[in-house]
């Protein structure tokens, strides 16, 4: 008699609920179907926009899904910015394509500022963002999984707080990505390509676990700020790795198959160590008298035309390999000798020449 109850009254709640009025479901994203339209929460692009001006602005706390289509501008040439982020707190554009503004996407405002999975291409800045010298851009901006493909600059930042890019591919554009003046650049398995210029660093770089290759001048070029660039590949490029005014450390890369691996500069303050130089028209050459010493520290060089070529006095080498290479394997006359650094099979000899080297 107990279970019968308990039966009628477990059917009876359930006839209850299915009985109650159904909840209202709560609003849904919100569709953009129109130039000039302004996003506060969840959105999505309802059709393909072409604009004159900009096209959408996303602001603190909006999301705009472009669902895989496109939003175009009058050309690189006219102005105008495909999508902004901005205002206070996050914003975030993904799915989809912007195509011929001056700004493909601009981010400003305090917050992080996203680019997730958006291809932007044949815009004069495929994504920017600028402060000034007199009042830093507070935005945190992040690009994600992103192509930037076919635009003057595909990243180009100045006086920024903070710029991300994981995950992406910077291709065929004039500069792969400049990060100028002031703040903090993060690039990591990144793919940069087949641009004039691969990535300029003047601001505080972080560059590890990316392929910069067949950029016509240098993969990386740095004239301020201090770079760490590690565990990437340097390959088919003019210059591997060039710097200037700046402090650098390059640690277990690869440079491949570049005009010249890694040019030191005046007022260079360089560590090398731990990478590999194969196929290089040069491997590493400096002539930055009168700077910072450069320091090679535990490098190989293999089938390069010359290994290490320098008459600077500001360069001190040890435990670096030298083999094989058709040139010179180690030619620093001036070059203060850590110890340890070995040479054999080069085309020209001695060997070394001023350091004290044993056979490979």
């Amino acid at each position: 008699m107990r279970s019968r109850s308990v039966v009628v009254t477990v059917l009876a709640g359930a006839a209850a609920l299915l009985a109650a009025p159904a909840q209202a479901a709560g609003p849904g994203p919100t569709p953009v179907t129109e130039c000039g339209q302004q996003v506060t929460g969840p959105a999505y692009l309802a059709q393909d926009l072409t604009c004159t001006e900009v096209g959408v602005t996303v602001l603190g706390g909006g999301t705009l899904d472009l669902r895989g289509r496109t939003i175009s501008g009058p050309g690189a040439a006219q102005g105008g910015t495909g999508v902004a982020l901005g205002g206070d707190g996050a914003a975030e554009v993904r799915n989809g394509r912007i195509t011929g503004f001056y700004n493909g996407v601009y981010a400003y405002g305090p917050g992080t500022k996203t680019v997730r999975s958006v291809t932007a291409e044949d815009n004069s800045h495929g994504v920017a963002a600028f402060g000034d010298m007199f009042e830093e851009n507070p935005a945190d901006l992040r690009i994600v999984r992103s192509t930037l493909r076919g635009n003057i600059d595909g990243v180009s930042t100045a006086w920024l707080h903070r710029v991300e890019v994981s995950r992406s591919t910077i291709v065929d554009n004039n500069w792969g990505a400049q990060f100028a003046w002031a703040g903090v650049a993060v690039v990591s398995t990144t793919t940069v390509e087949g641009n004039s210029t691969g990535v300029v660093c003047s601001v505080t770089c972080t560059v590890t676990g990316s392929t910069f290759t067949g950029n016509e001048y240098e993969g990386v070029f740095q004239d301020a700020g201090e770079l760490d660039l590690s565990s990437s590949v340097l390959s088919d490029n003019g210059t591997g790795y060039q710097g200037g005014m700046s402090v650098a450390r390059l640690t277990g890369n690869t440079f491949t198959s570049n005009g010249v691996g890694v040019v030191g500069g005046f007022e260079l303050d360089l560590r090398l160590e731990r990478s590999t130089f194969r196929d290089n028209g040069t491997g590493f050459t400096t002539d930055g008298d009168g700077g910072p010493v450069d320091t090679l520290v535990r490098n190989t060089f293999v089938h390069n035309g010359d290994a290490i070529v320098s008459d600077a006095a500001e360069l001190a080498l040890g435990r670096n390999t030298a083999n094989a290479n058709s040139g010179w394997g180690i030619h620093t006359p001036n070059a203060t000798d850590l110890g340890g650094n070995r040479a054999a099979g080069n085309g020209n000899d001695p060997q070394c020449v001023g350091v004290v080297c044993q056979g490979s």
